[in-house]
């Protein structure tokens, strides 16, 4: 088993070449994929974070961002 995270795939993709998931199935045809779908959803967790937050600490954000992020993910392939 891949100990490595779902990456959602890209974030804005364009079409031409194919994309397969972890496990090697198809799941589109892209040409540039640019950040994964993933890390724009840590960005806008990590916004909303540190939104009036006086004092983050960036390790702790860094680590809910990408918690947040893969839930997402996980609930899109519900």
């Amino acid at each position: 088993m891949s100990t490595e995270k779902n990456n959602g795939g890209p974030a804005f993709p364009m079409p031409g070449a194919d994309y397969h998931d972890e496990n090697g199935e198809l799941i589109g045809n892209y040409s540039q994929s640019g950040m994964s779908l993933r890390a724009w959803f840590a960005g806008l967790a990590m916004q909303g974070m540190l939104n009036g937050v006086a004092n983050p600490i960036s390790s702790e954000i860094a680590v809910k961002s990408f918690d947040v992020a893969d839930a997402m993910i996980a609930r899109l392939r519900k």
